[in-house]
């Protein structure tokens, strides 16, 4: 008899000091923790492989710290919209959780609005990485609690 395959996580993420200590806390519940810090990369990574749940940073900064106006809104959009060709058929329910360091900016509420384009969950960091795997966890098992 054949084990199950381990469940997939995507974490889109341009901290990779936050990158390593989430991969490090959802891999340790046995969950397979991917990584990519550019979104055109999640996307081609969700070409390939389907996903359990996805961890999407809002807001995205360019190797030289610029905010890249090409991150988690987009992401987000990208799995969520029936109308784009690229989108994986997958990608229309898994859960999403989009975090980020920034809840408001020039009164734009950013988790609000990751809510509304689909996001499951939107939470501000700083988030533990403990608390982030075992919310990972919750949803992947189907046992999370109603936001």
């Amino acid at each position: 008899m054949t084990e199950p395959l381990p469940h997939r996580v995507l974490i889109l993420e341009d901290d990779l000091d936050l990158v390593q200590q989430w991969r490090a806390a959802i891999n340790a519940l046995g969950i397979v923790a991917e990584t990519a810090s550019r979104r055109v990369d999640a996307e081609l990574a969700c070409a390939s492989t389907r996903y359990d749940l996805v961890i999407i940073d809002i807001f995205i900064r360019s190797p030289e710290g610029e905010l890249t106006g090409d991150g988690g809104f987009t992401f987000i959009a990208h799995l969520r919209s029936p109308a784009l060709a690229q989108t994986p058929e997958w990608g229309r329910t898994v859960p999403i959780i989009a975090v980020s360091g920034s809840e408001r900016m020039h009164g734009f509420d950013a988790l609000d609005h990751a809510r509304h384009m689909g996001a499951t969950v939107a939470l501000r960091k700083p988030i533990s990485p403990h608390e982030l795997a075992q919310l990972v966890k919750q949803h992947i098992e189907g046992t999370a609690p109603e936001n």
